[in-house]
Formats: C-alpha cells, structure tokens, sequence
C-alpha cells in the first residue's frame, strides 16, 4: 500500500469516506514505524478488508496531525462514522486490535 499523497482535505474526507476508516500515521525516519507499516497492511487487507486504511507521514500533515493529537509516532487512529473510535500508539497489539474491531463492526450493523 503507498503512502498517502493527497491535499489535508482529502485526508479529511477519509475519515468519514467508509463506516470504518484506519489511519496509520508514521514519520519518516521512525525504524518501528517502518517495520509495522507492512504487518498493518497485511493485518486489515486479510482481517477487515472492508475498513479504509489510510498511511501518511505526519510531517507532511503537521495540521491535520495537531488537530487529532498526534505527537508521536506510530499511531493507528480507528474513525467510526466520522468520530475517532479508537486509538493505539506505539506498540500495537494485534489480538487487541482485531477484538476491538470485531466489536466495533458488530455495535455498528
């Protein structure tokens, strides 16, 4: 999956683009970052293909990244109709991460 590359109102628009939107939000020079990029990639496209991940660099999104309270990084932000359901920053526990979201899209349908 590339890294997200479009105007902050675009990033905008993807939080509430699917009942479940995922973004994952990373720097540049952040090894642990690089390292769970692809596990988390892997995680939703087998798991919860059905949620919209969205990947950006926080650096390029410095307001959108305020906006939201992101000052570290990895962070994996989980938007259910448009309001942050959830939030994991930096170690994530993927057995967590899947329960959760199991419960989320039950409560949801």
């Amino acid at each position: 999956m590339e890294w997200f590359q479009g105007s902050p109102q675009e990033l905008d628009a993807a939080v509430s683009s699917s009942p479940i939107a995922a973004f994952y939000i990373s720097t540049e020079h952040c090894n642990v970052c690089n390292s769970l990029r692809p596990k988390i990639v892997e995680f939703f496209a087998e798991k919860f293909p059905n949620v919209h991940l969205t990947i950006f660099r926080s650096e390029l999104y410095p307001r959108w990244s305020a906006q939201h309270s992101i000052f570290t990084a990895p962070v994996l932000l989980i938007f259910a109709d448009g309001k942050e359901a959830m939030r994991f920053g930096r170690s994530i526990s993927f057995s967590e991460l899947e329960e959760k979201l199991d419960r989320l899209q039950e409560l949801m349908q």
